[in-house]
C-alpha cells in the first residue's frame, strides 16, 4: 500500500524525494509499536495499547497546515500517514475512536476502552518470528 501511495505522491507532486518520503512515513510510522513492545514485555503493563503515531488527528492537523504552506513533502507525509492509518483502522475492525490519540489518552490507554472484545496485545505475539534468531528468544517472549 505504501508503494502506491508513494507512486501516487510521485504522479501528484512530480517529486520523486515526495515519493520516498510517503514511503518511508508509510512503512516507518510503525516504530511506535517498540514503545508498546517495552511496556508490555518490560514494564507488564498488558492493559495498554499506546502506538502513539496511529491518529487520525495528525494528518487532520497537517492537511490544514498545508492550506497555508503547501509542500510536496507535507503533501506525502499526509498521504503516507493516512494510508496507513486507513488500512489498519479497516483492517483491525476496531471502534470509531480507536485511532484518535485524544480519545486513547482520555481512556488512559486502557485498551479495555479502546478495543473491547478485542485482545490488541495477541498481535505482538508475532514480534519473536520477525526477529533475526527469534526463535531463540522466543520463549522469553511467551513467559510474558
Amino acid at each position: 500500500i505504501s508503494s502506491a501511495v508513494a507512486g501516487g505522491t510521485w504522479a501528484i507532486t512530480g517529486s520523486p524525494a515526495a515519493a520516498g518520503v510517503a514511503l518511508g512515513v508509510g512503512v516507518l510510522m510503525d516504530v511506535d509499536h517498540l514503545y508498546d513492545y517495552y511496556q508490555r514485555y518490560v514494564k507488564g503493563k498488558k492493559d495498554r495499547v499506546y502506538v502513539l503515531f496511529h491518529a487520525w488527528e495528525y494528518p487532520m492537523i497537517m492537511s490544514f497546515i498545508s492550506l497555508v504552506f503547501y509542500h510536496p513533502f507535507l503533501l506525502a507525509v499526509i498521504l503516507g500517514h493516512l494510508a496507513h492509518v486507513t488500512t489498519d483502522h479497516v483492517w483491525n475492525r476496531l471502534t470509531p475512536f480507536a485511532y484518535s490519540i485524544t480519545y486513547r489518552a482520555i481512556k488512559g490507554f486502557d485498551s479495555r476502552h479502546i478495543a473491547p472484545h478485542h485482545h490488541v496485545m495477541d498481535s505482538y505475539r508475532s514480534l519473536p518470528r520477525l526477529l533475526p534468531l527469534g526463535h531463540r528468544v522466543e520463549p522469553w517472549f511467551q513467559r510474558k
